[in-house]
């Protein structure tokens, strides 16, 4: 299983791992549904794809696992060996970050805000549960461990970052039966940290004002828990959050919320501050799985591909390789098949503030 697939599948056990639960959901909330369809790349898209292009060296690949500013960060493959790399997306220059050792198995999530860069890494070939998380400042070369697993074997972290502060969920000794975890934040300036749930809870992620997680409660409800993103005081979410189902990803951005049902047939979608969520229904075969939100675009991938969804007309499309974003760019990285016989990653970008409505599904 190469280093990429090994950290899927790990993601995908920590969804299963912390939303194990029997009971009955709660009713559901008022919502506009909406069956999200999917049909190739439009023409306006595919265009400006086109004209911001960057083919890596022969015999590397890249995988995109996140954008700050004009830079793509991801888990790169050469011939010399894997590791962090930051791109360049003005020049198309490779730097490297960190190389990983021997056992190491491949990145399972990445959070950037400059000049800091965090990734939580596989810590073995063969066992899941085995991890840690990771920060470097990429203007002073300063590099910490953030947290690992050592404690406590459990799910993988899924780490984020705002205002200096990485997030995450550590897991701790299970109780009663059940999986359970402490949400913890750390200011990677000054190191201190502090843990602010625990129980059975989602990784966190910051939407808003907030540092947004979901939560099984003594019942066995789902629900969400939240602090002020900067102040880290607990708040109070609007009624307008009410899981109608148990809950597998989240997703965050300045302007919206989303997260999965577990079985990833649907996404809800919650513009901070209105009165109403939009749940989106996929076809069968887009599950919705490793969310991102970018601008008002959901982006994901899909297990084989990535999907786009405009999640203002309901319509998106696939995308071959893998696809991340920033309030700047979205960018999808794909192999190509090389004259010599080798593959290397082609790494294509349209800017987010001017990206076309995605009106049809063609």
């Amino acid at each position: 299983m190469s280093g990429r697939s090994l950290a899927l599948a790990a993601a995908l056990v920590a969804v299963a791992v912390w939303g194990s639960s029997c009971s009955t959901p709660p009713a559901p909330a008022a919502v506009a549904s909406v069956r999200a369809c999917f049909g190739a790349t439009p023409s306006n898209w595919a265009d400006r794809f086109a004209a911001h292009l960057t083919t890596l060296p022969s015999g590397m690949t890249f995988g995109l696992n996140a954008i700050a500013d004009d830079t793509a960060f991801g888990q790169f493959d050469a011939p010399t060996g894997d590791g962090i790399g930051a791109l360049d997306l003005s020049t198309g220059r490779l730097t490297e970050i960190e190389r990983f050792g021997a056992n190491v198995g491949g990145v399972g999530a990445m959070a950037v805000q400059s000049p800091w860069v965090v990734w939580e890494q596989l810590d073995s070939n063969t066992d899941l549960s085995a991890w840690s998380i990771h920060a470097v400042n990429t203007r002073t070369g300063h590099q910490q461990v953030v947290a690992t697993s050592d404690s406590a074997r459990g799910a993988q972290p899924l780490p984020v970052i705002a205002n200096g502060t990485v997030a995450w969920a550590q897991p701790v000794t299970a109780r009663g039966g059940y999986n359970q975890a402490e949400i913890r934040v750390r200011d990677l300036i000054t190191g201190r940290e502090r843990t602010l749930a625990a129980g059975r809870v989602s990784s966190p992620v910051y939407a808003g004002p907030y540092l947004i997680w979901a939560v099984i409660n003594a019942a066995g409800g789902y629900g969400f828990q939240a602090v002020d993103a900067h102040t880290l005081r607990s708040v109070v979410l609007p009624a307008t959050l009410h899981p109608s189902a148990p809950i597998g990803y989240l997703a965050g951005s300045p302007g919206y919320f989303a997260w999965s049902s577990q079985d990833n047939v649907t996404a809800t979608v919650w513009r901070i501050g209105a009165a109403q969520t939009s749940t989106f229904i996929q076809d069968g075969q887009h599950p919705f799985q490793f969310l991102e939100l970018v601008g008002h675009y959901l982006l994901w991938y899909t297990g084989t591909d990535s999907a786009v969804l405009d999640v203002t007309t309901g319509k998106g499309f696939d995308l071959p390789g893998t696809v991340a974003g920033s309030s700047n760019w979205i960018a999808t990285a794909k192999p190509v098949d090389q004259p010599s016989g080798a593959v290397t990653s082609s790494v294509a970008r349209i800017a987010t503030p001017t990206a076309p409505a995605v009106t049809r599904c063609a």
